[in-house]
């Protein structure tokens, strides 16, 4: 892992409290995510998700869809889409399944994009607060998610646990979809590139 993923474990704690205390508040201010249930919500994000992604490829020069790190995490919405839709089908009695392959694909294409903004030569400020923006929102969604029954603790705790981008730990957000355009669009007008806005 780069240095500069590594916090104190001391300061990490600090962190995780205040996430907590903040994310909160921010479901208690900002209410429902989107419209409909959580698994709706998840799935009328995705498309607008992948556009947000692809726009932040846009600005890194060398990288495109066969870029690996790219083309993992655009699977990653491809595979979430795929489990909500599972989910959904699926019976009774195979709904605990399905609700962990949610949350698995959560916590895969969170940590993908945490592994772009550590790794990818060229990935600015901008860049990471446009990461952070889509990883925190995909947070809040996992904090909105109920957690499945009869898995060890250690893999419900994997499901919460909070997501490092550059040392910082990232808060869960319970944004609309206006809201999500809107914080992602003000980045990339402070970045000079209105023309990549979500539409």
């Amino acid at each position: 892992m780069g240095k500069s993923t590594m916090i104190s474990r001391r300061k990490f704690g600090r962190d995780l409290m205040l996430a907590a205390s903040v994310a909160a508040s921010s479901f208690s201010a900002a209410g429902c995510l989107f419209s409909g249930n959580v698994f709706d919500s998840i799935l009328t994000y995705i498309g607008v998700g992948l556009e947000a992604f692809a726009s932040i490829v846009a600005l890194v020069p060398g990288l495109g869809a066969a870029t690996p790190i790219v083309a993992l995490i655009n699977a990653g919405f491809a595979t979430l889409k795929a489990a909500v839709t599972e989910y959904e089908a699926a019976p009774g009695a195979s709904k605990n399944t399905a609700l962990a392959k949610i949350h698995e694909a959560l916590v895969a294409l969170q940590d993908n994009l945490a592994t772009f903004v550590n790794n990818v030569p060229g990935a600015g400020s901008a860049i990471v607060n446009m990461i952070a923006i889509i990883v925190s929102t995909l947070a809040g969604f996992a904090a909105k998610l109920p957690l499945p029954t009869s898995l060890p603790a250690s893999t419900l705790a994997r499901f919460r646990r909070p997501v490092l981008l550059r040392g910082q730990v990232v808060i869960p957000m319970a944004r609309s979809l206006k809201q999500f355009k809107h914080d992602f669009n003000r980045q990339l007008e402070m970045s000079g590139h209105p023309e990549l806005d979500l539409r």
